[in-house]
């Protein structure tokens, strides 16, 4: 065979290589995720098409580990999370802020006078606006009690603590390991 027809064949990981490989390791994660005890870990997917609210697709959830710090990715029980979720349904956030830390929430969202977003949902057209809800509803400066954690997302319309309020202690499942 010569050179030319080397470079002229189809590279291993091909555009269906890769969803392929994609869904390989995904079954390769799943399979050990069942592996594992279900008492020590747990897998969570976020198999949402189009806007992501996390970077991330896969997580491991260290369900030993809930002694969750700022900046941590967790995984939680939903409570209060409605019309979009029910209460119960495990969610993937960030530990934006911790007790002791300030949140402001008006047109934007500020943790200790930083600016970590706008209220995307209740701007004109946003599924909140849409839905009656303003600013107003949502608008408040405190310091984040004990017990609580104020959870965000990287996706500037993410559904999240700004609009449906803290996440206790008792609804942390665990710690979440991003995969990919």
């Amino acid at each position: 065979m010569s050179d030319d027809n080397l470079t002229k064949k189809e590279p291993f990981l091909s555009k269906n290589g890769v969803l392929l490989g994609k869904l390989g390791l995904l079954i390769v994660v799943l399979y050990s995720a069942l592996e594992w005890t279900s008492n020590n870990y747990r897998l969570g997917l976020d198999l949402m098409e189009g806007e992501k609210c996390l970077p991330y697709t896969a997580y491991i959830i260290d369900l030993n580990d809930k002694d969750i710090r700022k900046d941590d990715f967790f995984a939680f029980s939903s409570k209060g999370m409605g019309p979009f979720y029910r209460d119960g349904t495990q969610a993937i956030k960030i530990a934006a802020a911790m007790p002791g830390d300030l949140i402001a929430i008006d047109k934007n969202v500020r943790i200790n006078h930083q600016k970590f977003g706008e209220m995307t949902h209740l701007k004109k057209g946003g599924r909140l606006y849409e839905m009656g809800k303003r600013v107003k509803d949502y608008q408040r400066e405190e310091i984040v009690p004990e017990g609580k954690i104020f959870a965000l997302a990287t996706h500037p319309r993410s559904y999240d603590s700004r609009y449906w309020g803290y996440v206790t202690k008792q609804q942390v499942i665990g710690r979440a390991i991003p995969l990919f």
